[in-house]
């Protein structure tokens, strides 16, 4: 199921500490598979609506409870010459691996 783009601001960003409005957009959402967002905030951690890169998180159902989470950010290219400095603070600790580390760890809190 294809969800009509839609239009969020996020009052807080979660990959630095700081107070500014971020904008992305849900391009895709299938339930219980994957989620497809835009990422429209430029190398200065401001709001860009015509600067969007792609953010996609899959969900793989595994043996038993367990479920695998890809994530994948895409179309980096678009940050021009700072394209090559942002793919290294998304590969940070602080970035989607802390993201995903979170998740990790509160699936296990709430695991039965």
């Amino acid at each position: 199921m294809d969800v009509a783009v839609r239009r969020f601001a996020v009052r807080k960003s979660i990959m630095i500490d700081a107070p500014r409005d971020h904008v992305f957009a849900v391009f895709a959402a299938e339930a219980p598979e994957r989620i497809v967002l835009s990422w429209e905030i430029d190398a200065q951690w401001q709001s860009d609506p015509n600067l969007a890169t792609e953010v996609e998180v899959r969900f793989i159902a595994e043996d038993g409870a367990r479920t695998r989470v890809e994530l994948e950010h895409r179309c980096l290219e678009r940050f021009g010459e700072q394209a090559e400095a942002m793919v290294k603070v998304f590969d940070s600790p602080n970035a989607w691996l802390g993201i995903l580390d979170l998740l990790r760890q509160r699936a296990e809190q709430t695991r039965p």
